[in-house]
Parts: structure tokens; sequence; C-alpha cells
């Protein structure tokens, strides 16, 4: 895990599409009761990983079991 020092100064904007739909309904599944995980969660981190993104979050706690996420610590 990596400390998170980053300083955004362009970015893309990522649609969401069925493979990420698909994806953030089997992490909402798996994640929802055990890790708190919400909704809106479920589908910035299926974009993360669909899209091989790092992610960083002060809301470490909710992604930590995410195995495919990578995640950065904040």
């Amino acid at each position: 895990m990596t400390i998170c020092t980053i300083i955004i100064i362009d970015f893309d904007i990522l649609s969401i599409n069925d493979e990420i739909l698909k994806k953030s309904i089997e992490l909402y599944k798996t994640h929802h009761l055990k890790d708190g995980i919400g909704v809106i969660d479920s589908i910035i981190s299926a974009t993360a990983i669909i899209n091989n993104i790092n992610f960083c979050s002060k809301n470490y706690k909710h992604y930590k079991n995410l195995k495919e996420l990578k995640l950065l610590k904040y």
C-alpha cells in the first residue's frame, strides 16, 4: 500500500458501462453488509477496478477488503 499524495492537474470523465454496472452489483452484494459499502461506493470502486486505476479515498474502511481494487492509503 502506498501513501496517496497526488496533485490532480488533469482528469478524464469515465462513463459507466455494462461491465462497470455488473462489477458494481457484485461488489455491493458481497460487501454491503460486511464492509458497509454503499451503492455509490460500489460504482466508484467498480469503475476503478475495470479501468485499472489506482484509487485513493479517506474512506479506507469501506474499500480495504476489495482485493481487486488498487487502493492507496490517503
